[in-house]
């Protein structure tokens, strides 16, 4: 008997496209969607990227990198 791993990886989940019927509907799942990706705060008004500290890691930077891509 095969056991297959069901993987939660939501960036192959392509996002709702709206068809102009059941707006509610369908902002309640682009929220669960964007919230789901992590992006949602990005939505709200008050997203703030915080600066990198003194002498960042590598990590760091790219993680910072990302913040501000995703904002813009």
């Amino acid at each position: 008997m095969t056991t297959m791993k069901a993987e939660a990886s939501f960036s192959h989940i392509t996002p709702f496209v709206f068809d102009e019927e059941n707006y509610q509907f369908w902002a309640v799942k682009m929220k669960t969607y964007l919230k789901a990706l992590d992006l949602w705060k990005i939505v709200e008004k008050d997203y703030d990227i915080s600066p990198l500290p003194n002498n960042p890691t590598m990590t760091w930077i790219k993680s910072h990198q990302e913040r501000k891509t995703k904002a813009y």
